[in-house]
């Protein structure tokens, strides 16, 4: 996992509830498609899952 991936992770991860992409991204700092990148390769690895309006750590 890269620094980048880590970081987008670690935000989502540090609540309970779903987190949204406009929090994620100001949260990181990073370019919208730098962040839909991420995203999408976490989803793939099932990391995470998209649930509503935002992401959540799988097995939340």
């Amino acid at each position: 996992m890269t620094e980048r991936e880590a970081l987008v992770c670690a935000t989502i991860c540090s609540g309970s509830e779903p987190v949204a992409f406009s929090t994620i991204r100001k949260t990181v700092g990073f370019h919208q498609e730098v962040v839909s990148r991420i995203l999408r390769r976490l989803l793939n690895h099932r990391a995470i899952q998209k649930v509503g309006g935002g992401y959540k750590r799988v097995g939340r």
